[in-house]
């Protein structure tokens, strides 16, 4: 927490889209917390379970996709945008950016397809909100906030795809018009704890996959 409070002091536009990321992870970690809470243990664990199986779905349906429909072509040759601004993006391949869009779209249309058979699986191994205490329902809270992050993480993975593109750029260019950018607006998100360590041990893994795919 102490790096967002240091960048409370700080202000700025970068500053406050890190703290905007973070009240983002608040509120899916709040909101899953507390339908985890009256869902159960049972069902809050089968419900996860059942998010992460859509989220593995999702990734090798868009590999396939990126095989099938982006072999070899930068984001630029698929959106006709031309601005220095947006040079990081356009000179990207298609894969680093359309890929991981495709890939939310996917998973959260499997998510909604999950839900009936969902609910038949709790109901047949008796998965009831009734057969719950004060145990089962505070780890089903636990439950619930690392579930919030995960669906939160997959639904940034697009945006901190476009962020890493900045990154690198900057890193090339520290003086052009593009470092600029990263610096107002990218940097503090992606030196904060929310973009470092879900991208370093997935997301890079992830977007490094796709990329493979359109080879």
């Amino acid at each position: 927490m102490t790096y967002y409070m240091d960048l409370l002091e700080k202000g700025g536009r970068g500053a406050y889209i890190a703290l905007g990321v973070l009240a983002l992870a608040v509120l899916f970690v709040v909101l899953q917390a507390v339908l985890a809470y009256g869902r159960g243990t049972s069902r809050s664990v089968a419900r996860f379970l059942v998010v992460i199986a859509c989220a593995g779905a999702a990734f090798y349906a868009t590999r396939i996709v990126g095989r099938a429909y982006f072999p070899n072509k930068t984001v630029g040759e698929v959106l006709k945008l031309s601005s220095t601004r947006f040079a990081p993006i356009m000179e990207a391949p298609a894969s680093e950016l359309l890929l991981p869009i495709a890939f939310v779209l996917i998973f959260f249309l499997l998510s909604l397809l999950a839900v009936i058979p969902f609910k038949l699986f709790c109901g047949i191994f008796g998965f009831s909100y009734e057969r719950n205490n004060g145990v089962t329902r505070g780890f089903a809270v636990l439950v619930g906030a690392v579930h919030g992050l995960f669906t939160l993480f997959i639904l940034m993975l697009p945006i901190f795809g476009g962020m890493r593109m900045y990154e690198r750029a900057a890193v090339e260019k520290p003086t052009s018009v593009v470092a600029d950018i990263y610096d107002r607006y990218f940097e503090d998100t992606v030196e904060s704890p929310l973009y470092k360590y879900p991208m370093e041990f997935i997301g890079d893994r992830v977007m490094n996959e796709f990329a493979e795919s359109t080879k």
